[in-house]
């Protein structure tokens, strides 16, 4: 697996990325971000700022080996009253295929260990083999699909 480093995005970067005017500490691919990770942005921006307690549960951006941003991972919020998180993550094409997003999601679910959650839910498009052998790699089972989209989960207790 390469060398990725998550790092948390603050409202203050969000809107950097959301806007697409880095400022001279960020370093992104191309690509960067993907159309998912504005919706996500966009989503975080206009909700409420996340307790203390719950900062670690908010987005991460994905960035490799020389630094640069290929993509976005979070929660879709802090864990609920049985201990569940959702996940979602992606990675920019012009670095897939390189590990990025199993060094994530392994990242994401050391993160939720330590915070004791019991439960990691993710969902894909039937048609996003990838993303599928990522979280299948990552442990997760599938739990059913229709016809857009497979659910899955990860006990962690």
């Amino acid at each position: 697996m390469p060398v990725i480093t998550l790092r948390r995005i603050s409202r203050a970067r969000a809107e950097r990325i959301y806007t697409a005017q880095p400022d001279a500490s960020d370093r992104w691919a191309e690509d960067y971000p993907l159309a998912d990770e504005l919706d996500a942005l966009r989503f975080f921006l206009a909700s409420p700022a996340l307790s203390d307690h719950h900062q670690a549960f908010g987005l991460y951006s994905v960035h490799d080996e020389r630094g640069r941003a290929v993509g976005g991972i979070g929660f879709f919020g802090p864990p609920d009253e049985e201990a569940r998180v959702t996940i979602g993550y992606g990675i920019v094409p012009s670095a897939r295929r390189r590990g990025y997003a199993a060094g994530a999601v392994a990242e994401l679910l050391d993160i939720a260990r330590q915070y004791g959650v019991q439960l990691v839910q993710a969902v894909t498009d039937v048609d996003n083999i990838p993303s599928q052998r990522v979280l299948l790699g990552a442990g997760f089972r599938e739990l059913r699909r229709d016809e857009q989209q497979c659910y899955f989960d990860l006990g962690l207790g």
